[in-house]
């Protein structure tokens, strides 16, 4: 059996809240050392690549996000 957060089975699943609570069954890759992370207000990629000891444009890439000088509050970053 294999546990993820919450954050990181709700961003690779496109599960809402409104479907927290129900029982489901999960297949398909899951890489262990890959961490999800919810952005805080006052975050920047730049910080938070120095904080995890990955470069931006990994966590850029893997979250799919396009502008590296825009993430929002609430928004799931995957740590590679």
């Amino acid at each position: 059996m294999t546990f993820v957060t919450l954050p990181f089975f709700q961003y690779t699943n496109t599960v809402s809240p409104a479907d927290l609570g129900v029982r489901i069954r999960a297949a398909g890759s899951y890489n262990p050392s890959s961490r999800a992370y919810v952005v805080a207000a006052g975050d920047h990629l730049y910080r938070i690549s120095l904080r995890f000891q990955v470069s931006v444009a990994a966590i850029a890439a893997r979250s799919g996000v396009a502008n590296p000088n825009v993430i929002e509050v609430g928004q799931v970053l995957i740590i590679p």
